[in-house]
Parts: structure tokens; sequence; C-alpha cells
């Protein structure tokens, strides 16, 4: 299986996958939906995973349909800043991965974590760390046939 990723730069989470779980064979950072798509149909890629604050659309989820996955900060997938969001509310906070699709953060959820809010430093930090493992696993789990 060959991986893509689209993010707003290499992130933490996109390093952790490519260095233990499965090599990350294309990045593409800030680009058209229509660019994005040219290069990962040159690069043969068959699974895209996002880690980008940008709204995709058009002809990339059609042909990827099913096989774009979004790492979203936040379990109530209501925008940007869900960390501060749940930091101020003193709400559960966590992660969601989920497929991308035309409506915006509302792809089927692949995993959910939720865990109690720290008002700390260490809340996003924790977000993150494990995120890069559920990322991995959610990877390993579609190249051994899952997504299919």
């Amino acid at each position: 299986m060959k991986l893509g990723w689209i993010g707003s730069g290499k992130s933490r989470i996109m390093n952790h996958v490519n260095r233990h779980y499965h090599p990350v064979d294309f990045f593409m950072g800030q680009a058209h939906p229509d660019e994005i798509l040219k290069h990962f149909k040159r690069h043969e890629i068959d699974l895209i995973c996002c880690t980008y604050n940008k709204i995709l659309s058009g002809k990339l989820l059609e042909e990827y349909k099913g096989r774009i996955i979004n790492f979203h900060p936040g379990t109530t997938r209501k925008g940007l800043g869900a960390i501060e969001k749940a930091v101020e509310s003193d709400e559960y906070g966590g992660f969601t991965i989920h497929h991308l699709t035309e409506d915006v953060d509302e792809g089927p959820i692949i995993v959910q974590v939720k865990m109690l809010v720290n008002p700390t430093r260490t809340y996003g930090k924790r977000i993150y760390k494990y995120g890069c493992f559920a990322m991995g696993s959610v990877i390993k789990e579609f190249a051994n046939g899952f997504g299919s």
C-alpha cells in the first residue's frame, strides 16, 4: 500500500507513522485539491492521511472516496481551536480519526478517543502522543485490507 500525506507541514503524527508503522511515500503541503490529486495519482497513492486545516473538495474526494482519513484534535469536530475550547469548558477532550467527505468534519468516525481535560500544557501533548499511536494503527489496518 502506498501512503500519501497532506498537511500544513510535516507533523509529529506523520513522522511517527513514517518511523514506526508505515512509510509515507509522498507528502504534499498546502496546494489546491486538483494539484494534490494530480501528484497522488502520478505516485499511485492508495491511502491519504490528512493533518491539514484547509477544506478539501472536488475530484480529490471523489477519486479517493473512502481512502482519505483525517486526524482531528477534538471529539466534537466543530472547527479549529478544539484543544483550547476543551480546556476553557472543562469538558472531555480528545481526538477523532474519520473519513474525509464533502461534508466538513462529518465523515464516518473510524476512531475517537476521549480523555479528561487537564488545563496544563500536557493536555495538547497527550492528544498528539496518543493520536500518533491511533493513526499508526488505523493505517496498519488499512494496509492489511481493513479499508477495502
